[in-house]
């Protein structure tokens, strides 16, 4: 019983703030029922320890005390149920990659098929006006697909159509990768612009969580690329922004919810509704902001500290978000 939990614990390493292995049998991290300390963000008062041959959660801020098991249940319910079908032999889901196979910075790079941004790419970047400073954070796969199954054995049964993709890496806050989305570039299958890969299944598909700080205001975007324009962002690869902010138990305060601007969209219009009555604080473009997404913004003139401003000047919560929401959605 012990390691199938310490692989659970493993799985929810990424998702757990300031998560960290103290020893074998010891892992600490801040307490997601009591938020541990606002005012020592650094603070780390949660536990899973190992006690008479199973783990246990402790936490010396609220002292919430509780077996392992029990803290499953109630983090993720979802992880739960494979976690018990595990633990009574039943395999009825196919089971998460183990955390051996997620891999940092350093093992991607000594892959064949992986590198830094080529010439093509550095165009497709400078065009989008992506600053040189987050050249070092984007890769480059001449070979994408054979690229993804050295990773991914045989996640691509066809690789006779491969072609060339911009790479952004998806770290958790403990620095590993656990997902990737590749980007086509011009002149090559722009039917399918991104391809996401998850190596963990378990992990959020949120892109910036080794950068944010949750303890400050930060913004939640739909695409890595816009995420690059405004400080302290992040990115959701789900059609949801706030589906993994929720089940990952992080300050949902400080979040500004920020769509694309696509009031005919029924699709988004239905998930600022959603993250409306969520009670999140939600971005609702003026009338007159013409530009679908941020980078639309950026081409076309403005500046990051102007785009972070229109948000902020824009952003509304409750009754106020309804009423501006009601006046923006053209559906």
């Amino acid at each position: 019983m012990p390691y199938i939990e310490n692989k659970y614990i493993n799985f929810l390493s990424n998702r757990l703030l300031r998560f960290k292995r103290k020893s074998e049998n010891l892992f600490t991290f801040r307490c997601c029922f009591c938020g541990d300390s606002k005012d020592h963000p650094n603070k780390t008062r949660g536990y899973f320890y190992l006690k008479g041959g199973t783990y246990a959660f402790y936490c010396h801020n609220c002292m919430v005390s509780m077996p392992f098991k029990l803290f499953l249940k109630k983090y993720d319910p979802h992880l739960y149920k494979q976690f018990l079908m595990e633990t009574m032999g039943i395999k009825k889901q196919p089971k998460p990659i183990p955390q051996a196979e997620i891999f940092a910075r350093d093992v991607i790079l000594k892959l064949p098929s992986i590198f830094y941004l080529s010439n093509d790419a550095k165009k497709y970047c400078l065009d989008r006006k992506i600053d040189v400073k987050w050249y070092k954070e984007i890769f480059y796969a001449e070979k994408f697909k054979t690229f993804v199954n050295e990773l991914v054995p045989e996640k691509f049964k066809h690789v006779n159509d491969d072609e060339p993709r911009i790479v952004f890496p998806f770290y958790g806050q403990d620095g590993k990768l656990f997902a990737f989305t590749g980007r086509s570039l011009p002149g090559y299958n722009d039917e399918v612009k991104y391809y996401m890969i998850r190596l963990d299944n378990m992990s959020p598909k949120i892109f910036g969580l080794n950068r944010v700080n949750f303890n400050e205001k930060y913004y939640v975007v739909e695409g890595p690329i816009d995420s690059l324009f405004l400080p302290n962002c992040i990115a959701s690869a789900d059609a949801s922004l706030t589906a993994d902010i929720l089940h990952m138990g992080v300050n949902r305060d400080n979040a500004i919810i920020v769509y694309d601007n696509e009031p005919r969209n029924k699709a988004i219009v239905d998930q600022i509704s959603k993250a409306i009555n969520q009670k999140f604080n939600v971005c609702i473009w003026p009338s007159r902001w013409e530009y679908k997404d941020i980078n639309d913004a950026i081409l076309a003139g403005y500046t990051s500290d102007s785009i972070s401003k229109t948000i902020d000047e824009n952003t509304h919560f409750g009754m106020e978000a309804q009423l501006r929401f009601a006046k923006w959605k053209k559906i």
